[in-house]
């Protein structure tokens, strides 16, 4: 019996053995680095759920890419019916948004200036960027831990990205916190390598033009009752507060000035950039812009700004995540 329990527990250990080394980190990274950067192109779709205090919010995520830095996110959000898409083509970065005809122009590197779990070349920077990125098996699959950059979420620390073993195809990225919470999930449901893209899918006039004509008359929800605000900067207080048909404003003083900007918004008969602005990033129910001093949002028929010169982008995030209308 002793000799038996001996050769199984050497047995044992030869297997466990064994199994480590077939994980390699330089070759897996490398395999999935060399499998990315080869695709002239590629198309991706799947599921985005980001977390928020009480509950989540959920996307619908398609990806278009064309080498080397052509960009398409489609965006759904069902919760609040609304769409959304970020172009990047030769003329630069732009967010449309279908139901109210607007477009929004960027100076900004993105993609690259910032981490994004639903694009291939993001997370090979992202792992590049990470000396001690560690990868292991999980469920057969291949998963790389790595940290990440995540400019208006600076409490988002790492994630992990799990791989197909045998592809390197992608298909799950869990983003956590530092308390090692998950606070993004992105679950791929298709993954195309040749969709037979070209520049033309990547021109904003027809992006614009196919997703009006798909979105259904009446989509454009509509926003009603008190505005107000759960998240304060320490420091500041609110001073005032406006209020009319159309307009709600609100002013905070103290360490900190800012103004917190809420108007209807209309339906654009043209659609063209009314200002450039210098970045973009999700929040927890869609797309915010920024400019120097501000961020703008849009919810439903409101447009929503954000104005301070003190302020930084992940504090300007976090008051327009709090906002509620009752």
């Amino acid at each position: 019996m002793k000799k038996l329990f001996t050769i199984l527990f050497v047995g044992l250990l030869c297997f466990i053995t064994s199994c480590s080394k077939e994980i390699d980190k330089e070759k897996s990274i490398k395999s999935f680095t060399d499998y990315a950067n080869n695709l002239e192109q590629y198309q991706l779709k799947g599921e985005m759920e980001i977390a928020r205090k009480s509950d989540s919010v959920k996307f619908q995520v398609c990806v278009d890419y064309l080498n080397p830095n052509y960009y398409k996110v489609t965006l759904d959000n069902a919760q609040n019916n609304n769409r959304q898409i970020i172009v990047k083509n030769d003329e630069g970065v732009h967010v449309l948004t279908p139901a109210l005809n607007k477009v929004f122009k960027f100076d900004s590197d993105w993609p690259l200036n910032s981490s994004h779990g639903y694009l291939l070349n993001s997370l090979v920077k992202d792992i590049a960027n990470d000396e001690n990125a560690n990868v292991f098996v999980e469920d057969g699959n291949i998963v790389i831990k790595s940290a990440v950059n995540h400019k208006t979420n600076k409490n988002l620390t790492y994630q992990k990205i799990t791989l197909d073993a045998k592809t390197y195809q992608l298909k799950k990225v869990v983003v956590y916190d530092s308390s090692d919470t998950p606070q993004l999930k992105f679950n791929v449901a298709n993954f195309t390598e040749k969709p037979n893209l070209t520049k033309t899918n990547f021109d904003v006039t027809k992006t614009m033009e196919d997703n009006v004509a798909q979105l259904s008359e009446g989509q454009l929800g509509t926003v009603s009752g008190t505005l107000s605000v759960s998240y304060v900067i320490d420091g500041s207080e609110l001073a005032t507060t406006s209020t009319t048909t159309d307009v709600t404003i609100m002013c905070f003083t103290g360490e900190k000035e800012y103004t917190i900007i809420s108007r209807k918004t209309v339906v654009s008969d043209v659609f063209t950039p009314v200002r450039i602005y210098s970045d973009l990033a999700i929040m927890n129910d869609g797309l915010a812009v920024f400019s120097d001093n501000s961020l703008t949002f849009l919810n439903k028929d409101l447009e929503v700004s954000i104005i301070s010169s003190s302020l930084t982008q992940e504090e300007l995030v976090n008051i327009a995540n709090s906002l509620t209308w009752a």
